[in-house]
């Protein structure tokens, strides 16, 4: 099988946009390559990155057996925690990813409308703590 197209940043560039500003990385991905793409790694390999729903839809329908293990790599889980779904095996992994499915397709709020009613009522001669 082949990989999705390259985004041209070098190994180290990759992993340091990936740690610092990886809703950057995603979007540049997207606008440079399109919605599939793969970040090189260099000697942690290839990360293919998808926003495409039907390239997801085949590991949450698969065996927990076939991804659990395939999905995470140890350099990942002290970034995601002991509970993360990638990161789980056997009989924890399969019910982890049923609630995920569930929540994936339950509706989002608009959290972009929820913000603008929230910060519309601020006031500039008012200090609010972050």
């Amino acid at each position: 099988m082949s990989l999705p197209p390259r985004l041209s940043l070098s190994p180290t560039r990759t992993a340091s946009e990936l740690l610092f500003r990886p809703l950057a990385l995603l979007a540049q991905g997207r606008a440079e390559v399109g919605p599939r793409f793969t970040l090189d790694l260099g000697t942690r390999g290839p990360l293919v990155v998808t926003g495409a729903a039907a390239d997801v839809a085949p590991i949450f329908g698969a065996d927990a057996a076939e991804v659990s293990a395939a999905v995470a790599t140890p350099e990942l889980l002290p970034f995601l925690g002991d509970q993360a779904v990638l990161g789980l095996e056997g009989p924890e992994h399969r019910d982890a990813r049923r609630l995920l499915g569930a929540v994936m397709q339950a509706p989002l709020p608009d959290v972009g409308e929820r913000v603008d009613a929230l910060v519309d009522g601020w006031s500039t001669a008012e200090r609010i703590p972050l």
